[in-house]
């Protein structure tokens, strides 16, 4: 996750421009012959629908920095190069981009190279170009590969255009770093109508590039130091409580303990962990309750001697590479479950992992380096058991996009049971997903990503007065500042107000932070007002003053009437993560969701769910990934579908258990309610023109 402070920390160097990079891993072909190029160089197509490789698609104002540079070519304009605001008059791009002797001009504060008069875009003609005077022009790939553009008027800043600072000289980037951009996605190809974003790993200036030669080993196998300020190789920092069920295996060695392996609660008594881990003869203990190796005292942290190690009797011992590699520790006193520990269920014997699974621990970042002090984490695919797969094992070591070195609670694919796959759905029921929860601050939506601070400035919590305090019961979108949209099934009865400004549901007093009572419901007429699954769930909720609008805190365009949202849309809120889970994340979630036609929905939901399908074509859209994994689930109702930039859909209702397979998540079409939400709101609010 990134700073608090993004994009001002971002840890990126501008001169990642000159991108002759990353040759991914050459698997079942020749050995390709590489060369330095730039790109794209030469104007090409745009296509709506790709997607950077191993990347993900931006939402509008995630990079509010981020230019387009055009070249006029014969009466038209193309997108030639991406650029970077630095001031309200200068941006920074690439020398070879800008060859003297043609027009350019930069579009700031769009997401689709195909928008047109979206809130905020600015398009301006540049006046000069400075190029560095010790690039040797004509296209040659070479250093001092960086220009200046001098914009003919100031561009204004708003939430979808802003500058990025640039470092201090001799600054060194280190760590992760994010790039942003329109660029090809193969050789040959057009470039993405949609801006594209990928972290990638800042690889040291003079790394040794001999070609290693692999062979299996475990890792690590034995203490190493540790540091403080490493991070796995596309993984990031895990926040605090966020792994619950991780802890860190110690062995003693003369007189200290030091962290060996990974393990897994599985109850207050039992850890799980690898079998090579734990060879006899040798004192361990586990420390629960930890994010950083340094940590002392924190709330809830607690070390347990190991009692009994009980590896798997398959296991053939001597740290050889084998199968049955997983041992149970029964520790000495039982654990005390609490925000920071927790066990972790592990999966029915016939379970079948697939899709995506995350990947915690300390292991080395590098091959003879030290351990990071702070826990990482990884997103990773599960690769089937049956795939035949030819690699080469020498393979330049730049070449390698490699997650190395985690020693982890994964052991022996356990635990992928965090991947929700759900076999049999004869028994599905509909279910609206509003109850109120306790918050804990350890959980990640399936399939989806902690939110940046002020990422979706038009999300709020609406909250309900239990007894004395208030709990969020359903996300809500800001559709003015008077005004927010909701779902009638949250707001039956009792009093509410709306957190806008938050990421965390701890946050207090953070900037633009406001919590504002409701002053008026408005449920859709048409809505039964039963606890029964119904179209028509959608309700505005009157606010007792105005939002202020600052960064964190702004509206979503609704569509117009009989908008077809299409293609993929973003989903966010604080809904459970998983259907047995019994709290609600304390931090935002987002995660990308194709749009599902409403005819092909319809079927689906009448295969699953027969004459107690609620689905209406008219009145409801869908999403989901049809081998399941993402879904929204309780807690995410009334929240915001975003699609292009326009609040698409108001979330309603998901089949139990969230996330299954073929199972969407369906929601109120807002472009069937928009006459009604004008009429409503005497006009405040006004479809998107487009």
């Amino acid at each position: 996750m990134q700073d608090e402070n993004f994009p001002g920390k971002l840890k990126m160097k501008f001169s990642l421009i000159l991108i002759a990079l990353v040759a991914a891993v050459s698997a079942n072909a020749d050995t390709t012959v590489y060369e330095a190029v730039y790109f794209p160089a030469a104007p090409v197509n745009v296509s709506t629908n790709l997607r950077v490789v191993g990347g993900l698609n931006a939402e509008r104002n995630q990079f509010p920095y981020q230019v387009s540079l055009q070249r006029l070519r014969l009466i038209a304009y193309y997108h030639i190069c991406g650029g970077t605001i630095l001031s309200p008059n200068w941006v920074l791009s690439a020398a070879h981009c800008t060859p003297n002797g043609y027009t350019y001009r930069v579009a700031a504060g769009i997401l689709l190279q195909s928008d047109s008069g979206v809130l905020g875009q600015q398009t301006v003609a540049v006046a000069q170009v400075i190029n560095h005077a010790l690039y040797p022009g004509n296209n040659i790939v070479a250093p001092n590969d960086v220009s200046l553009v001098r914009l003919a008027s100031s561009l204004v800043y708003g939430i979808s255009v802003q500058a990025l600072p640039i470092p201090p000289r001799g600054y060194e980037a280190r760590g992760e770093a994010i790039l942003s951009g329109w660029g090809l996605i193969r050789t040959g190809g057009s470039i993405p109508d949609r801006l594209q974003f990928a972290n990638l790993p800042i690889v040291p200036e003079r790394a040794d590039a001999e070609t290693p030669v692999y062979k299996a080993e475990y890792l690590p196998a034995t203490p190493v130091n540790v540091s403080k300020n490493l991070r796995i190789v596309g993984g990031f920092n895990a926040e605090r409580n966020q792994f619950p069920y991780q802890v860190s295996l110690q062995r003693r060695g003369l007189i200290t303990f030091s962290h060996i392996c990974g393990g897994t609660i599985i109850s207050p008594n039992w850890v799980l962990t690898a079998a090579h881990c734990t060879p006899d003869g040798n004192t361990y203990r586990v420390v629960a309750g930890i994010i950083l190796q340094s940590d002392v005292n924190v709330p809830g942290q607690q070390t347990i001697a190991v009692a009994q190690v009980i590896n798997n009797a398959l296991y053939p011992g001597n740290n050889v590479v084998a199968p049955n590699d997983v041992s149970l520790l029964h520790l000495a006193s039982s654990l005390i479950f609490g925000e920071s520990v927790r066990a972790l269920p592990i999966p029915p014997r016939w379970h079948q992992a697939r899709g995506e699974a995350i990947l915690s621990g300390w292991g080395l970042t590098r091959t003879g380096g030290s351990i990071p002090d702070h826990l990482q984490f990884a997103n990773l695919p599960i690769v089937p058991e049956r795939v035949n797969i030819k690699i080469k094992i020498k393979i330049k070591l730049c070449q390698f996009l490699f997650i190395t070195s985690m020693q982890v609670s994964l052991v022996f694919s356990l635990l992928t049971s965090a991947v929700l796959a759900t076999a049999n759905y004869s028994n599905y029921n509909a279910a609206y997903l509003d109850t109120p929860l306790k918050v804990s601050d350890g959980l990640q939506i399936i399939g989806g990503f902690n939110a940046l601070r002020n990422q979706f400035p038009y999300q709020v919590s609406v909250q309900r007065l239990w007894i004395l305090t208030y709990s969020h019961v359903c996300g809500g979108s800001i559709i003015s500042s008077n005004w927010v949209l909701t779902a009638s099934h949250c707001t039956t009865s009792g009093t509410y107000r709306v957190v806008a400004g938050i990421v965390l549901q701890t946050d207090e007093n953070v900037f633009g932070q406001q919590t504002l009572a409701v002053s008026e419901i408005i449920n859709h007429p048409l809505y039964p007002e039963t606890d029964a699954v119904a179209p028509n769930d959608i309700s505005l909720l009157r606010l007792s003053r105005s939002l202020i609008y600052v960064e964190n805190v702004q509206p979503i365009p609704i569509p117009h009437r009989g908008y077809v949202a299409e293609g993929d849309a973003v989903l966010t809120g604080w809904g459970l993560t998983r259907p047995s889970a019994l709290t609600v994340p304390n931090h935002l979630q987002f995660a990308y969701l194709p749009i599902v036609p409403g005819e092909e929905c319809d079927n689906i939901l009448n295969d699953l769910l027969g004459d107690r399908n609620p689905f209406d074509v008219e009145l409801n859209v869908c999403s989901g990934i049809r081998n399941g994994g993402e879904s929204a689930c309780s807690g995410d109702s009334g929240g915001p579908l975003v699609n292009n930039g326009l609040l698409v859909g108001v979330v309603s209702w998901v089949l139990v258990p969230c996330g299954g397979h073929n199972a969407p998540t369906v929601y109120g079409k807002t472009s069937a309610f928009t006459d009604w939400i004008v009429q409503n709101t005497n006009g405040e609010v006004e479809p998107a023109i487009l």
